[in-house]
């Protein structure tokens, strides 16, 4: 799942044309992509500890942040002196379809990608998987409306939205639609390059992704490179069907085991402590003036309190 964090879901996000507007403007992307794809593993970590979503659970309290975050964000974006939001043509900063592409990242694209990589997952899994991400949009604010109750609703959800803000086969690659989100997918590409072996982010990004969409993120097409990650991701995808789900997978232990494993890996990776949850510096503008914003005061006082709990 943390590979298809970076390199499907988070490509897949670059790729829709109105949301990646938002991440352009925090620039938290394209100046700090480790430290937000840390973050952004860390939320899943949080998510599916057990216990993560109870109402006092690590999980439930990432997802709390994160609104907070969101709602200081958008009310910074909309009021931003230096760069006018249109919202005509893209609405409201981070909105409810925009959310909801978002958390469907998090749940449909990762059964997905687990599906092209031959990772069997049973129903129950993915109606379990689904029911955990249902209660972070829950928290996160989604309206019920779009909190798909089956797998294939998703899908629907997922299709949908990518309809409405995927650009299609027919625009090139240089058309200049696809830059935002290329500025965000090379930053990206470096960092994975530099944490596993290079070349493979490139390779799964070409396995998952529509070869229009990898072409317009500007990731780089090796064919033999491809092949060869191809066939090895399928071999795994065969050790997974034939042994690791016969012996291992339903393993207390090793579930145990994998999550202290992936919580050590990622307080090495962050350097210790958890990453405060502040504003990105590209929408500081408000220090400008002697007095900060309603939306940072209550932002900040919102943190303090959640961290408290």
């Amino acid at each position: 799942i943390m590979l298809i964090l970076g390199c499907y879901s988070l490509p897949a996000a670059y790729a829709a044309a109105n949301g990646v507007q938002v991440l352009r403007q925090t620039d938290y992307l394209t100046k700090m992509p480790d430290r937000r794809l840390v973050e952004t593993a860390q939320i899943i970590v949080d998510v599916m500890q057990p216990g993560g979503l109870k109402p006092d659970g690590i999980g439930a309290r990432s997802a709390e942040k994160t609104r907070l975050m969101h709602a200081a964000i958008r009310h910074l974006i909309v009021h931003r002196p230096d760069h006018p939001w249109d919202a005509q043509q893209l609405g409201v900063p981070i909105n409810q379809e925009d959310m909801a592409a978002t958390l469907m990242t998090f749940c449909y694209i990762v059964i997905d990608g687990l599906d092209r990589m031959g990772v069997t997952t049973t129903a129950e899994e993915k109606a379990s998987y689904l029911a955990a991400w249902r209660e972070v949009g829950r928290i996160m604010g989604v309206v019920p409306e779009l909190l798909p109750d089956t797998f294939e609703q998703a899908e629907q959800l997922t299709r949908a939205i990518q309809a409405d803000q995927v650009l299609g086969a027919d625009v090139p690659p240089d058309d200049p639609r696809w830059a935002d989100g290329r500025k965000m997918t090379g930053p990206l590409l470096a960092v994975l390059d530099d944490k596993t072996l290079p070349g493979v982010p490139t390779s799964l990004m070409r396995l998952f992704l529509p070869p229009h969409v990898a072409d317009g993120l500007g990731v780089p097409h090796r064919p033999v490179n491809d092949y060869v990650v191809k066939t090895l991701v399928r071999g795994f995808g065969w050790f997974d069907r034939t042994m690791f789900e016969r012996f291992g997978r339903r393993s207390r232990v090793l579930r145990s085991g994998s999550m202290r494993l992936m919580n050590h890996l990622l307080a090495w990776q962050r350097g210790g402590d958890r990453a405060p949850f502040r504003i990105p510096e590209s929408l500081h503008w408000y220090e400008d003036d002697d007095k900060p914003t309603v939306a940072q005061r209550v932002f900040e006082r919102s943190v303090a309190v959640t961290n408290r709990a």
